[in-house]
This record gives C-alpha cells, sequence and structure tokens, in this order.
C-alpha cells in the first residue's frame, strides 16, 4: 500500500469510534426506555408508552439520558406517574420497573443502601378519589391506574436511577347471566322450574324465595301464592381481583284452587286462582252454607167438609101495599150459599110511604062524522094564515090584533070625517109639511 494513499481522517475517525464504543460499555448508561409502557398481560403486545416528563416530581427530575433521578444534594424523592385510562373497567397486573440503584461500580454498596420502591393504585375515575397508594399486592381492578416510585439515597451521593416501568392489564372475564326460567308472568302452579344460563367454571347461585341455593342445572322449586322476584348471581375470582354479575325476574305464583261459590242461595264447587276469588267464593263447603238465608214456609192445609144450607124465610112488613120475604141461613156451614131468590106479594094495610092519587073521570063527547069538503086557498089566505095564524094562538096575539084594528080605524074617520077641520085650524103650517092631509 502507498503510504501517501493513507487518509488521516479516516483514521480519526476510527479511532474515535472505537472510544465511544468503550466508554459506553463500561459506563452502565442504558438508552433502552425512559418510558411507562403498557402492554396487553395475554399476548404481551405494546398497547402504548408514555413519557416520564408527563408526571409530577417532588425532588426529582429527568436526567439528560431521560430516565427519572433525585435532584442534586437530594437523598428523598418522589415520582408519580400520570393516571392510564383504559377506557374500560379492567385487571391491571405485572408492576415491573427497570432500575439500577446508581452509575457507581461499587454495586454492593449500591444494593445495600440506595433503593427505589414502587406503589400502584386503580381506580373508578380519573382523579382517583379516596384511592391510596399501596404495595402491589396481586392484580387491580378499575378503569383507571397510576403509580408512584419512592427513589432515596441512605449512603453514598448517587441517585438510584429509574429507566422504565412496564404495565399489563386485560379486560375482566365475562361473566354473562340470564334467566331463562321463570319468566315474568303468571304461573298457575305451585312448582315453577328454575334454569340459569352463564359461563362453565363460574359460581352460579339464585334466591329460591326463602334463601340462597346454589345453582348447578334445571330444578324446580315451590313457590307460594303471590308475587315473587327471583334473582340470580354469577362470580369469578383470580388472585385478590373479585368479580360478580346478577339478574332478576318478578313472576306470580297463583295456582288453581278449590273454592266453594254462593249462588242462588246454593253452595257449588268451582276451581279458579285466588286472584278471581269474589266475595261469594268460600274456602269450605261450611263457611259457604253458612251465609246460605234461611226461609220458614207455613201450609195452610184446607179439610173440604161436606155441607148443606138451611134456610128460614119470612115475609117482612107491608109496605105500599108489598110484602118482601128475607131469608136466613142456620146451618153451620163457613162457606156461603147461595141464597133463594127474593120474592114479593101484595098486601094491606102497613105503611104508606106516598100520596094516592086521585083520578077524575073524563066526559064521554059523542063525534058526528060529517063529510067537508076543504075550501080552496089563494094566495093572500096562505100568507095570512103563515102570519097570523101563531098570532091568534095567544091572548097576547088576540090584544095586539085588536090595537091595530083601532089604531087603523082612527086613522081612516080621522081622514075623511075631521080633514076639513083641521085644515082650518092649522092653516098657519106650511103644507108641504103636513101634506098628508091632502
Amino acid at each position: 500500500m502507498d503510504k501517501k494513499s493513507v487518509n488521516p481522517g479516516l483514521i480519526f475517525l476510527l479511532v474515535l469510534l472505537v472510544v465511544i464504543g468503550i466508554f459506553l460499555l463500561y459506563s452502565r448508561l442504558t438508552f433502552t426506555g425512559y418510558v411507562t409502557n403498557v402492554a396487553n398481560a395475554t399476548t404481551g403486545l405494546l398497547l402504548s408508552s408514555f413519557e416520564f416528563s408527563n408526571g409530577d416530581f417532588s425532588n426529582t427530575a429527568v436526567n439528560s439520558g431521560g430516565s427519572v433521578v433525585l435532584m442534586p444534594t437530594k437523598t428523598i424523592g418522589t415520582y408519580t406517574s400520570q393516571v392510564f385510562d383504559a377506557g374500560q373497567n379492567v385487571v391491571w397486573t405485572n408492576f415491573v420497573p427497570t432500575y439500577v440503584m446508581h452509575s457507581s461500580s461499587n454495586y454492593t454498596e449500591d444494593l445495600l443502601n440506595n433503593s427505589i420502591i414502587l406503589y400502584v393504585r386503580s381506580c373508578n375515575d380519573a382523579a382517583c378519589t379516596g384511592k391510596d397508594f399501596a404495595l402491589p399486592q396481586g392484580n387491580l381492578l378499575g378503569q383507571y391506574f397510576q403509580y408512584k416510585a419512592a427513589m432515596q439515597i441512605l449512603s453514598g451521593t448517587e441517585s438510584p436511577v429509574l429507566s422504565e416501568v412496564n404495565v399489563s392489564y386485560y379486560p375482566p372475564i365475562s361473566l354473562p347471566i340470564s334467566i331463562d326460567s321463570p319468566h315474568a308472568t303468571v304461573y298457575t302452579n305451585e312448582s315453577v322450574p328454575i334454569k340459569i344460563s352463564t359461563n362453565q367454571g363460574v359460581t352460579t347461585w339464585f334466591f329460591n324465595g326463602t334463601g340462597n341455593e346454589t345453582y348447578l342445572g334445571g330444578i324446580n322449586r315451590t313457590f307460594s301464592q303471590g308475587q315473587h322476584v327471583l334473582t340470580a348471581w354469577v362470580s369469578y375470582t383470580e388472585g385478590n381481583i373479585y368479580t360478580e354479575n346478577s339478574t332478576s325476574v318478578t313472576f306470580s305464583v297463583e295456582f288453581l284452587k278449590t273454592f266453594y261459590r254462593l249462588a242462588s242461595n246454593a253452595c257449588s264447587q268451582i276451581s279458579l286462582v285466588p286472584s278471581q276469588k269474589t266475595a261469594n267464593d268460600y274456602n269450605t263447603l261450611a263457611e259457604c252454607q253458612s251465609h246460605i238465608t234461611t226461609t220458614t214456609t207455613t201450609t195452610t192445609e184446607t179439610q173440604s167438609v161436606s155441607c148443606s144450607a138451611s134456610w128460614e124465610c119470612e115475609w117482612g112488613e107491608c109496605v105500599d101495599g108489598i110484602q118482601t120475604e128475607s131469608c136466613t141461613d142456620t146451618s153451620t156451614c163457613t162457606t156461603v150459599a147461595q141464597p133463594p131468590a127474593v120474592r114479593t106479594q101484595s098486601c094491606t094495610g102497613g105503611i104508606t110511604t106516598t100520596e094516592p092519587v086521585v083520578t077524575t073521570p073524563t066526559p064521554v063527547t059523542t063525534v058526528t062524522s060529517a063529510t067537508t069538503t076543504p075550501a080552496k086557498k089563494g094566495f093572500f089566505s096562505f100568507v095570512g094564515g103563515a102570519i097570523f095564524g101563531p098570532i091568534f094562538k095567544s091572548k097576547v096575539g088576540v090584544v095586539f090584533v085588536i090595537l091595530v084594528v083601532l089604531v087603523a080605524g082612527g086613522l081612516l074617520a080621522y081622514k075623511f070625517l075631521l080633514k076639513d077641520k083641521l085644515k082650518l085650524k092649522f092653516k098657519f103650517f106650511n103644507k108641504k109639511r103636513f101634506n098628508f092631509f091632502n
């Protein structure tokens, strides 16, 4: 190789890389981590990573390498992580911190005197209200999780170094439970089937009406009359994690029962459920019969006795020339017999209640028959008869006719006999006014 072909810069670069490698090998520094990793406990797959810088520091800080250490001159301090949210109720497990006591080469002294203690807690709210940190003692149940690292220096000046924390979680075991029987209905039999569905291998029990009973399979249980609530539970325990689920159903038992119904004042047997029982239904026949109304019936017997009436009759007093016969039954018959027909007869003397009627003899007139020819009547005869006929039938009419004749006669005499004398006496009057005399 030609000496002139050697590049001094390249040689310098190679030496520098070797020195850095030796430094890293002996410095005990680690660059794998500086975070909190949350992984699936079943598959081991990493779900998420969180920077230490998101937590709270008390006398602690993140060094240049990304690890948590005590601040200079501090011998005790804590680091509290952020709150991790699984989004649902889960089981938190496998809390594994990765740390070294300090960067010194004196490992024996470091392991004895300097340490990091990890505390954990799980919560049902993001603020972890009412929950305290405790040493890990198995799994934790909750939606939220948080840890705290307590750091201290017991000797020397080097701080312990927390470089990584790994946490795992998985959803809690599913505990489905359902009551297939009884249903929310009315059972007309006191024996009710019980059937509960859930996972195999878990503990299941139910309330059988009087107490709790472990469920091992389909069974029948007797329930009293009325409404019942059947509750079934299932539980699962893993380490210090206890999971429970429950469900319930409300049903009624009204099985058919024999009653005695009172109707039309008589008792009859009937089968029905108690809820259909009426005020006229009784538990026993004797109770029903005690409500029957007793009616007393009086029967009157009539005996037929042969009996004939015995009539005694006598004539009564003579009244207005008539006597009436009256009859009386002298027998002992209780029935009223038809009396004989009433008889009367003429009599003399006695009582007279009306005035005697005096009869005047009517004279006998002899009428001689003769044949007469009726005169013919003219118009004036007919009119005169029609007018004056009724007048002459009364005295007033006759007097009226006489007066009329006298007045007419006087006027005629005055007309013809005294006319001239009157003219002389009354000539001073206007002739036109007294033209009666012309």
